[in-house]
């Protein structure tokens, strides 16, 4: 395991930032958090990685171990098809990709770093965890670390997705703009919070489709900002029920976005031990 601290120590952003981050995550369920730029290029080295290992996988089967038919999502690692027999459930209609479940290791066949940078975004991820849900000790004003403590470790019951969405033609031609194209359906994530970072150079505005349910006004929203430089944080289902609903778990979906296509992001659910 890497151990960012000492690494990031004179990098990170302050305690302050993050809580602004837990105060948005009390609001709306979302945040974004923007990361310095050891980070980002962590993020931008390991998603280009993950481009070359996709095309790998289409190109020789057998270069990755693939999930099996019969496999319980929660904790699968591997490889699936976008749709397929092993798609896992309806979620994956629209994504294919790379699911590491409760810190194991995944390789893939003539490409040795795929699994090295693939790790480090993965630890760059639980960095950001760690920091959101220290803060949100602070807000709700209970024992630092009783997150890690009572739950934890976290690092080892959690689920890690590089995906890359696979779009038909009847929804990349579709011409009627008034009706969201759907590619992956509305949806509470099963977790304590999410963290997702797309594949895009920078900071950039909207999310590559990412929306999510604004309970104030009851419409849909783009989340404000993509990129290897940015984070979007989501409260999920578990953290929701923990706190009695302070911190509310958000609906969100995923949307055709025609500037960006082939959209690609990697998400880590942080997830307490099943004990």
């Amino acid at each position: 395991m890497i151990d960012l601290a000492p690494i990031l120590q004179d990098h990170w952003p302050g305690s302050a930032v993050w809580d602004q981050v837990a105060r948005e995550l009390r609001n709306t369920g979302v945040a974004t958090v923007a990361l310095p730029p050891l980070i980002q290029g962590w993020n931008g080295q390991a998603m280009r990685t993950a481009r070359h290992a996709f095309d790998l996988v289409h190109e020789t089967p057998d270069s990755v171990l693939w999930i099996p038919l019969d496999a319980n999502s929660s904790n699968a690692t591997g490889y699936h098809t976008a749709g397929g027999e092993n798609s896992l459930s309806r979620y994956n209609e629209h994504r294919e990709g790379f699911v590491i479940s409760d810190n194991q290791s995944l390789e893939v066949k003539n490409l040795p770093e795929f699994g090295d940078h693939i790790q480090h975004l993965s630890e760059s991820l639980h960095t950001i965890a760690d920091s959101a849900l220290e803060a949100i000790e602070r807000d709700l004003d209970i024992t630092p670390g009783w997150f890690q403590h009572k739950l934890g470790p976290t690092k080892t019951s959690s689920q890690f997705h590089v995906k890359r969405y696979v779009v038909p033609k009847e929804l990349s031609s579709a011409s009627d703009d008034n009706q969201p194209r759907i590619l992956l359906p509305k949806h509470t994530d099963p977790s304590l919070i999410s963290v997702i970072v797309h594949d895009a150079e920078g900071c950039n505005p909207g999310a590559m489709g990412l929306e999510y349910f604004c309970r104030l006004d009851h419409t849909w929203r783009p989340v404000p900002f993509h990129g290897h430089g940015i984070a979007v944080l989501l409260v999920g289902s578990v953290l929701s029920h923990l706190t009695g609903n302070t911190f509310p778990s958000v609906q969100h979906r995923v949307v055709y976005d025609e500037a960006n296509p082939e959209r690609i992001a990697a998400t880590l659910f942080v997830r307490p031990q099943l004990s």
